[in-house]
């Protein structure tokens, strides 16, 4: 995980809607906090389990009061709320064990000192609903800045998550307390709340003012309910090293998953539809094997692997110079997007694309400086900080790459794997990338509302891919995923066409030849044998596991 990155995540103290959520730039000295707060023992499910134990053995006495009398009960209703409870005269063990560990919390808390001073976040982040932030819903209030930059703040983060802890703790066990036992826990309960108020007025104070965000800036952006599934996916997924990269994964699933039954009835028509017209007769007993099918299929890029970077079928008369993209690859680990390479196999206008992937969830990556947010069909005014990282403010690396989600018939070695234009060589990557891959229906780019960006989902949601896909791939996948309609698999093996159309998939984080499966050679005979000596020889001084095959 970056240092940058968010390790621990705000709690919210104000209530479901209204959550503290800006890390501090600064904050005192955090490793003396780390200290105390580590000598304080900070497992919360050993404290909360200790509380529940002592409480037990707490029931079965027949006594529980307090045996100091009402002269001791009034003289703790006089202390200051903001001082510390003397655990060693409380007798109740749940209400000892519970003082015993505010009174260390506290004292670490006043020890650090708080100060915001200095503080600079930036963040962006809504506090509104699911329909709201998939553009279902009216706006909601809104605060604006840069989700990229939580900052990694443990000791503070800690600090809210044990005194939330407490409180829990505190309610649970005024249920069953004693009177005497209440003048305790209702210090305690100031206490805490004193502390609480604290914290949050330093949180406060390093906040930048907050803005109305517009409408149209509100789309794929992440809730303050979303920030756990991010560090979750931070932590659990293999090659998802930043915030943008995991909330493009967990804003997918959730927009897949919001969208589901209106797409499921789409894709169910879609499929019936498709057998009507090629007489396969697909009914409702097809979809879920044809939905199965379109989720496990092969991801490949295609690249023009003998030509220079950028070098487009479309614009074949023109004259590029320089290294071929194959030894560029063999000197590199990486594989990399337009971002990094200002070049592409398609269109390297990197406004466009920065419009496309704010809807991937990419706003705080990119870091819009001109032009309107989503917007990627009218780019002469847009401008995003991530065309010029030199500032340092920006990685292009954390952008995603594209491939497509390909059946068996377009994976065979004579085949053009994704689509010929965009080369004649193609790469298939392994499974183990499904965790962290998206997918729109066709060109995220796509002018066809329904086909592009607006319905990006995720692998585990592919129902929109079928209701809104090109009617050729989707017939071919219905194809082989049923054994039906098999006179149009061999119409497209002869093709020399083949597939024009694709669904498009994206690959988040990291890419490198660790994932790639099979390499497969195009071109004429000449580049063939050339480039299975480059891949070859390579293969082998780096030790890399994947195949090559030959058209």
């Amino acid at each position: 995980m970056p240092k940058d990155g968010l390790k621990k995540l705000y709690v919210t103290f104000r209530g479901d809607t209204a959550a503290i959520s800006l890390f501090l730039k600064q904050c005192g000295s955090t490793k003396a906090l780390a200290a105390a707060l580590k000598a304080a023992d900070w497992d919360l499910s050993v404290l909360r389990q200790d509380l529940l134990d002592s409480r037990e053995k707490a029931a079965d006495k027949a006594d529980r009061k307090l045996a100091k009398g009402e002269k001791k009960r009034d003289a703790a209703a006089e202390k200051d709320a903001a001082g510390f409870i003397d655990a060693e005269q409380i007798e109740s063990a749940e209400v000892k064990a519970l003082a015993g560990k505010f009174a260390k919390v506290a004292k670490a808390f006043e020890a650090q000192g708080f100060d915001p001073k200095g503080a600079t976040p930036d963040m962006q982040y809504l506090d509104v609903s699911k329909a709201d932030r998939f553009g279902m819903g009216s706006p909601g209030n809104v605060m604006a800045g840069d989700v990229g930059k939580l900052l990694d703040q443990e000791p503070a983060i800690k600090m809210g998550k044990i005194l939330t802890a407490l409180s829990d703790d505190l309610a649970k066990i005024r249920k069953d307390a004693e009177d005497d036992d209440q003048q305790a826990l209702d210090l305690i309960a100031a206490q805490i709340q004193s502390l609480q108020d604290r914290l949050a007025e330093f949180f406060n104070a390093a906040a930048p003012a907050p803005r109305k965000m517009p409408r149209d800036e509100q789309y794929m952006v992440p809730g303050a309910t979303d920030m756990g599934a991010i560090e979750d996916r931070l932590e659990k997924t293999r090659g998802i090293d930043t915030e943008s990269q995991a909330w493009a994964l967990e804003g997918a699933e959730i927009k897949g998953e919001a969208d589901l039954d209106r797409n499921r009835l789409l894709a169910l028509d879609r499929l019936i539809e498709i057998g009507k017209r090629t007489g396969a007769g697909y009914d409702e007993s097809h979809l879920q094997t044809v939905l199965d099918y379109i989720a496990k299929g092969k991801i490949a890029t295609n690249y023009w692997l003998s030509q220079p970077p950028g070098y487009n079928v479309d614009k074949s008369d023109q004259k590029l110079k320089g290294p071929s993209l194959a030894s560029l690859l063999v000197k590199s680990k990486n594989f990399k997007n337009v971002w990094e390479t200002g070049a592409s196999q398609a269109s390297n206008e990197k406004n466009r694309r920065g419009g496309v992937e704010e809807g991937m969830g990419y706003g705080a990556a990119l870091k819009r400086t001109e032009g309107t947010p989503q917007d990627f069909t009218v780019a002469q005014d847009t401008k995003f900080r991530a065309e010029d990282p030199s500032d340092g403010e920006t990685d292009p690396a954390e952008m995603p790459k594209y491939a497509a989600q390909i059946g068996d018939t377009q994976a065979e070695e004579n085949m053009d794997g994704v689509s010929q234009r965009y080369g004649d060589c193609f790469v298939i990557w392994k499974d183990d990338i499904r965790e962290r891959i998206t997918h729109t229906p066709a060109d995220s780019w796509s002018p066809e509302f329904r086909s592009g960006v607006m319905n990006f989902t995720s692998n585990s949601n592919p129902e929109v891919l079928l209701a809104e896909g090109d009617y050729q791939v989707m017939r071919l996948l219905a194809a082989e995923a049923t054994g039906k309609d098999q006179g149009f698999i061999k119409e497209i093996k002869d093709s020399a066409e083949g597939v024009k159309r694709y669904v498009e998939t994206q690959i988040h984080g990291d890419l490198t030849w660790e994932d790639v499966d099979v390499l497969v050679l195009g071109g004429s005979k000449d580049e063939q044998e050339k480039l299975n000596a480059m891949f070859t020889t390579f293969k082998k001084k780096e030790g890399h596991s994947f195949k090559i095959q030959l058209k």
